[in-house]
């Protein structure tokens, strides 16, 4: 990432609004307070883990509709085995995917099939797996199902057979930001991204001073929220 696509980053990075979870359900939480003041009541969510986690923070009065490979959902697909998703053009105010694209081999075409089934805004969160370089230089091994996980991640690496679930897209700090932004270039759509709160420590810090920004925010910012919105939607 060149310093002027830093400079891209930050003009598009919304202060305001600090994500802060710890968990799935946490997660979600902080999502609905995002779509809260988004226009409309019908949400779209791709992927959402089989809970209604979302339809739980935003309450009865919102319609959403949950897809996802298992679980308790509304409509039960295999994303990477359809050449479209069965919803109309806009028919959904808000389309939302949370930790799913990188799960998924056509990444591209379930993007643009968001997109189009929304009618304002989509909402996305992105892993940066350049986060678990840091694991590896300390030899932290948390995971310790070699049949599913690799020797040090849940969702890379080489397990020993073949896993339930793993991650089809290792993506950088870089290319979430180079991606989102074309993205919304291609669709002439507005783009916002939220990033967590940086954890203070003095390592990090330091490292922040000696490396830069661009290093810094590759090794140690965990996630990207992207929110998309449509030309001539008012959100």
């Amino acid at each position: 990432m060149s310093e002027d696509q830093i400079a891209l980053f930050k003009r598009h990075r919304n202060t305001a609004l600090t994500p802060r979870y710890h968990d799935r359900d946490s997660r979600n939480a902080w999502a609905a307070s995002l779509v809260r003041d988004l226009p409309g009541r019908a949400v779209l969510n791709i992927g959402g883990g089989g809970q209604r986690h979302l339809q739980k923070h935003l309450g009865g009065d919102w319609r959403i509709h949950e897809v996802d490979i298992a679980g308790d959902c509304d409509t039960k697909l295999n994303l990477d085995q359809v050449d479209r998703l069965p919803f109309a053009d806009g028919e959904y105010d808000t389309v939302c995917g949370f930790d799913v694209l990188e799960h998924l081999e056509h990444f591209h075409f379930i993007a643009s099939e968001m997109y189009r089934v929304a009618r304002t805004s989509l909402l996305w969160s992105l892993p940066n797996a350049g986060t678990e370089a840091a694991g590896i230089l300390r030899n932290v091994r948390d995971y310790p199902d070699p049949a599913q996980n690799g020797v040090y991640s849940k969702y890379y690496g080489l397990p020993l057979a073949p896993p339930e679930d793993r991650h089809r897209w290792w993506l950088s700090f870089d290319d979430i930001i180079r991606y989102a932004d074309a993205f919304a270039r291609q669709r002439q759509a507005r783009l916002e991204f939220f990033i967590p709160d940086d954890e203070f420590s003095l390592k990090r810090s330091l490292f922040r001073a000696l490396a830069g920004e661009r290093r810094y925010l590759n090794f140690f910012c965990s996630t990207v929220w992207i929110r998309f919105t449509k030309p001539g939607s008012a959100a």
